[in-house]
């Protein structure tokens, strides 16, 4: 099973009246997507954000150049807080064209769920939450897996496990039993957020976290790469011409910021676990 993931992609209008916005944006993203789709995996996965402020214009134009671009129709998008600020959750299901949660992937050895961890049309409050059905869907979906290696995909991390989690803005609700759902699991889990802009991967338990930073500020692919005997994660750059469009788009974007936390060591983006050591 080979996922490849991006990390917040801020695709946005532009709100400031930037000269040449358009035109550099236009420039970036089709070369991300071209770079991103030439790779082969099961999936490609955005992690969420992909919209800076989630409107139909923002959804239309960026799933209009992925369409061009995924020529083996495995995209998937798992919706971040940005994606949900202008429109109900509906409307956003409609943009997509795919549901918001639910079980993506099974086989004898893997199960790939994404969750919706985001809040309705809330600019102040941005930590992650899960409604009652999908916390009671997911408490009887997990328990199921046991001997696969489950894989879930949300935007917010949960709470205290990779860095910038402790931070309550940054993470799903403490509130909430998502953890203790999680150990319900009986096998190897592994996963993926993003929300933090900050790289970082940590073991807890059965669990591998896999936190990826935004796009702008930390311009790579991550490949996850998991087969009987291990779990190989790797960052594949972006290329350096374009590097330096994308930290010009993120320093004109309104409503995001470019920041300093989002590298945290190689070890945060490349990794290799041997199964069964």
């Amino acid at each position: 099973m080979k996922l490849s993931i991006v990390g917040d992609m801020h695709y946005s209008s532009n709100f400031r009246g930037v000269e040449a916005y358009e035109e550099t944006r236009e420039l970036y993203f089709r070369q991300v997507f071209s770079e991103w789709f030439d790779m082969t995996c099961d999936f490609h996965v955005s992690i969420g954000d992909l919209t800076n402020m989630g409107t139909e214009e923002e959804f239309t134009e960026v799933l209009g150049l992925i369409q061009a671009y995924d020529y083996q129709q495995d995209f998937q998008l798992v919706i971040g807080n940005h994606d949900a600020y202008s429109l109900p959750k509906d409307a956003i299901q409609d943009c997509i064209q795919q549901p918001l949660y639910g079980k993506l992937y099974e086989d004898e050895s893997y199960c790939i769920l994404k969750i919706d961890t985001n809040r309705v049309m809330d600019k102040v409050d941005y930590s992650g939450t899960l409604s009652l059905e999908q916390l009671e869907w997911l408490a009887q979906e997990v328990p199921q897996h046991k001997g696969q290696t489950l894989i879930i995909l949300a935007h917010h991390p949960v709470y205290r496990t990779t860095y910038w989690s402790d931070n309550i803005l940054y993470a799903i609700d403490p509130n909430l039993p998502i953890q203790e759902i999680l150990n319900q699991h009986q096998g190897q889990g592994i996963y993926v957020n993003g929300h933090t802009h900050a790289d970082s991967i940590v073991e807890q338990g059965q669990w591998l976290y896999v936190q990826i930073a935004n796009f702008y500020d930390q311009p790579y692919f991550r490949s996850i790469e998991i087969d009987s005997r291990q779990i190989k994660i790797e960052a594949i750059p972006l290329s350096k011409y374009y590097q330096q469009l994308g930290i010009w788009l993120g320093a004109n974007t309104d409503y995001f910021a470019l920041n300093k936390r989002g590298y945290q060591g190689e070890h945060h983006r490349n990794f290799t676990k041997i199964l069964g050591a």
